[in-house]
């Protein structure tokens, strides 16, 4: 609420960046990982997918408000 629209803008897409970057980084390695411990390929793309899974419910059931919720607006003002 204390941000502009532009800064508020600019650090979403600078967070969205670096939640990117650190997946690349971390997937080859919990593959890695997975793929060492059980001399497997598949399961390790098995974990992989899994996490895939459970990152799609867990955006299923974020709930979205409203426009005028979000910038902290009520109806009226909006």
């Amino acid at each position: 609420m204390f941000l502009s629209r532009s800064t508020t803008a600019a650090v979403s897409i600078a967070v969205i960046n670096s939640v990117g970057n650190l997946g690349g980084f971390v997937g080859p390695s919990l593959i890695g990982y997975v793929k060492g411990q059980t001399s497997n390929t598949t399961i390790a793309l098995m974990f992989l997918s899994a996490l895939l899974v459970i990152s799609f419910v867990m955006t299923l059931l974020i709930r979205l408000q409203n426009r005028g919720e979000v910038a902290g607006l009520t109806e009226k003002q909006a």
